[in-house]
Order: C-alpha cells, then structure tokens, then sequence
C-alpha cells in the first residue's frame, strides 16, 4: 500500500470512530442554511418591490455572513486538535478542541484570512483584463470559470496543510513564516499534495452536486418533502467536509518532516 493510499485509510479510519466529528460542520451548515433562506427571502422581496429596509436587512445580512466565516474558520481550526485527541487513543473532546483553538486563534485567523483575501483580490484583479478583452458575456463567462477554477485548485495546493501547520506549530509565527513553510511543504510533497487537491476538489464538487440535487425536486412538491430533502442535503454537505477535515491533519501528520 502506498504512503498515500495509507494516508486516506488511517483519515477514514479515525473520521469512522468518533461520529462527533461531523458535528463542528453541522452547525456551520445550520447557519449556513438560516443564511440560504433569508438571503433566498429578501431576494424575493427586493425583486418585488425595493425598500430602505430592505436595504438595512442586507447590511445585517451581510454582516451576518462575515460572521459565520470567520466561525467556519474557527471551526476548520479545531479539527488538527480534534484528530490529535483520536490519534492519541483519547475520547474525542470537543470543549478541549475549543479551547486549544482559542489559543492559537491569533495565530491561524491572521493567516487564514491573508490567504482568502489573496485569493479574491488575485480574482479581482484577473477579471478586470479580462472583462475588456472579452466582448460576449457568455464567453466571459465560460473563460473565467475556468481561471476561476484554476487559481482555486493553485490556492488549495499551496496551502494545503496551513490549518494542521499552524494548529500544530509550536510558538508564534508570522503570516509570512506560515504561507511560506505551507507553500515549500507542498512543493516538496507536490505528488501527495496534488493528489489531495484533487481528492479534496472532488468531494467539494460533490457536496456542491448534492446541495444542488434539491433544485430537481418538482415545482409543485409538498412543503414537507422540501424541508426533508433540504435537511439531509445539509447533513450530506457537512458529513463530507467533516472528513476533508479530518484528512487534512492525518496528512500532514503522515508527510510531516520531523527534525
């Protein structure tokens, strides 16, 4: 068996023991969903007739996103130390995990969020050429898809491993220090790292695939069967994520260079 293959079998192995391990993602997908329908509700509204009030429930809707990013970021946090416990032969202790993410929060937040905002700034600023160099907004829109996706899957590789990096590095260390060491470890592991990437990018693909299978449910479907499916479409997302979670740590662990 191979170093790779061992990876995805220890992370199955130590995602199958604790069933608790879903439930970080889960409540990040609750909030999520609360966020789906008021989003999906005040799009009706604004459709209908437009408002200054409408307008301020944006705002706090917006607001609102920002903070269950920065949740989702906290929660990503937890899962290095929630596999370090099942690791360790230990009971899987969520309020630990809390609280050993609360310590290095100012640690991983810095630098968790330079990477998101690298990433929508180098968007951003891709799609300006772009935009005036291609007339056909259907063609703009195919083409940027594809850069899109492209600087995604670049992004993902490179920094890979920064949450087990972080959560498991010892003392403080600089944006800088953290992008880079996350950036030569991928480079030197680029094999393994490009296949997580890919394993990664294709269970994030299926989760997107099962959170839009409910747009096939008929038009005229019973309210009730609306809310079934829609509750285990969030469940399904964040048992996947659960495990691309727990993956991430076990193959840092196991590609890791001790010194």
């Amino acid at each position: 068996m191979s170093k790779f293959s061992g990876t995805l079998r220890d992370s199955y192995n130590i995602f199958l023991k604790e069933p608790k391990f879903i439930l970080p993602k889960l409540i990040i997908a609750l909030l999520n969903s609360v966020l789906i329908l008021l989003v999906a509700d005040l799009a009706i509204q604004v459709l209908a007739e437009p408002t200054t009030e409408l307008l301020v429930t944006a705002i706090i809707l917006f607001g609102a996103t920002i903070i269950v990013s920065l949740a989702d970021i906290f929660v990503g946090a937890m899962y290095p130390f929630m596999v370090e416990q099942v690791k360790d032969k230990k009971k899987l202790d969520l309020s630990k995990a809390f609280e050993s993410t609360v310590k290095k929060a100012g640690v991983i937040f810095p630098s968790i969020i330079a990477v998101e905002f690298g990433f929508l700034v180098l968007t951003f600023i891709v799609s300006l050429p772009l935009s005036f160099l291609i007339v056909s907004d259907d063609v703009y829109a195919v083409f940027f898809s594809g850069v899109y996706v492209i600087l995604l899957l670049g992004f993902v590789f490179l920094f890979y491993i920064l949450y087990p990096l972080l959560a498991y590095g010892k003392g403080k260390i600089s944006i800088k220090d953290s992008l880079k060491k996350s950036i030569d470890f991928s480079l030197k592991n680029k094999e393994a790292v490009g296949k997580a990437t890919l394993l990664s990018s294709l269970l994030s693909l299926l989760s997107v695939a099962i959170a839009f299978s409910i747009e096939f449910l008929p038009v005229d479907a019973d309210i009730s069967l609306f809310w079934i499916a829609f509750i285990i479409v969030r469940v399904l997302t964040a048992y996947v994520y659960s495990y691309l979670f727990v993956l991430n740590p076990v193959f840092y662990l196991h590609y890791k260079v001790v010194k």
